[in-house]
C-alpha cells in the first residue's frame, strides 16, 4: 500500500549549541481521504505539494485511487475502473497537522476525466492593470493529465487548473497542450511558475511534458515539449519541442527539461 505522508517541520531557535542546526521533523501526518478503505482505494502515488507564501496554506496533489472499485482480483494490481477520476487535491491550513480535499472538478467541461500525474506550484495574481504582483494575491496551479471518455478519441492530454483560495475551489481545467492527442498521448507533466519578483517573466507559468507514440515500439519516439502562459493559465503558447527523451524517458524527463529551459521562453 502506498500513502501520502507530509513531514511536519519545526523551526529551531539558533542559539548557543543549536547554532547552525537545521530544521527538525516533528512527525509524519497521513494525507488521505480513505481512512482505512480496502485496496486500491487506500492507495496514492506521485504526490506534489506547494505552499501559498501569503497565507502559509499547504496544497498537495496525488494520484488517488479512492474512486476505484475495491480489488477482487486474487493477484493484484487490479485494473483501473473505467470512468473514475484520479487527480486529487489536499489542503492544510494548520501547517500540515490535518488535511481536507477531494477530486479536481470540471473535467466534464472538456469531455475528459482527470488522469493524475499532478504538478503544483504557486505564483502571483494578475492585477487589474495586467501586471503580476503578490499584493494582488496568489494563484495555485495544478497540472494534471486528462483521459478521454465517451466518444472522445485519442490519448491523455495535459491540463492546468487554478485556485485563488488555496485549493478550496478550483477553476475548470484548461487544455494546455497543442501537441497531437489522437495518435499520441501526453505524460509526466511538470509545471513551474516564475514567482521571483523582479524577473523579466515574473508571473509566467511554464509547462513541460513528454509525448508518447501509441504505435511506436520502445521509447525512441518519445519527445519533450514546453509551453507557457502569460494570463494565469487561461491560454497557452504553441508547444515547442525541447528534445527527444530517447530510451531514458521517465518521470524525470520533463522535469529535467524544466530545470534547464525555464528561462528560455
Amino acid at each position: 500500500m502506498k500513502h501520502l505522508f507530509v513531514a511536519l517541520v519545526a523551526a529551531l531557535v539558533l542559539t548557543g549549541a543549536a547554532a547552525g542546526a537545521g530544521p527538525s521533523v516533528s512527525g509524519n501526518v497521513l494525507v488521505d481521504l480513505d481512512h482505512g478503505l480496502p485496496f486500491p482505494q487506500n492507495k496514492q502515488n506521485e504526490p506534489s505539494i506547494t505552499r501559498d507564501p501569503l497565507t502559509g496554506v499547504l496544497i498537495a496533489g496525488a494520484n488517488d485511487e479512492l474512486s476505484l472499485d475495491p480489488c477482487t482480483n486474487s493477484n493484484p494490481p487490479c485494473p483501473f475502473t473505467p470512468g473514475r477520476p484520479i487527480s486529487a487535491f489536499y489542503r492544510s491550513t494548520n501547517g500540515g497537522a490535518s488535511w481536507t480535499g477531494g477530486y479536481l472538478p470540471g473535467f466534464d467541461s472538456i469531455g475528459r476525466l482527470s488522469g493524475g500525474d499532478p504538478s503544483l506550484d504557486y505564483g502571483p495574481r494578475r492585477c487589474r492593470n495586467g501586471s503580476f504582483r503578490f499584493s494582488c494575491g496568489a494563484v495555485i496551479y495544478y497540472s494534471s493529465l486528462a483521459d478521454p471518455f465517451g466518444d472522445k478519441v485519442g490519448g491523455e492530454q495535459t491540463t492546468v487548473s487554478r485556485s485563488y483560495d488555496d485549493g478550496a475551489t478550483w477553476s475548470n481545467p484548461v487544455e494546455a497542450t497543442t501537441t497531437d492527442n489522437k495518435s499520441n498521448f501526453d505524460d509526466h507533466p511538470w509545471l513551474a511558475v516564475d514567482n521571483r519578483p523582479g524577473d523579466p517573466y515574473f508571473g509566467r507559468v511554464h509547462l513541460f511534458w513528454a509525448v508518447f507514440c501509441f504505435s511506436c515500439a520502445g521509447n525512441g519516439n518519445v519527445k519533450l515539449y514546453s509551453a507557457y502562459s502569460n494570463d494565469e493559465g487561461r491560454t497557452w503558447s504553441t508547444a515547442v519541442q525541447g528534445g527527444a527523451a530517447g530510451s531514458w524517458a521517465n518521470s524525470s524527463g520533463s522535469s529535467t527539461m524544466a530545470m534547464s529551459n525555464l528561462n528560455s521562453h
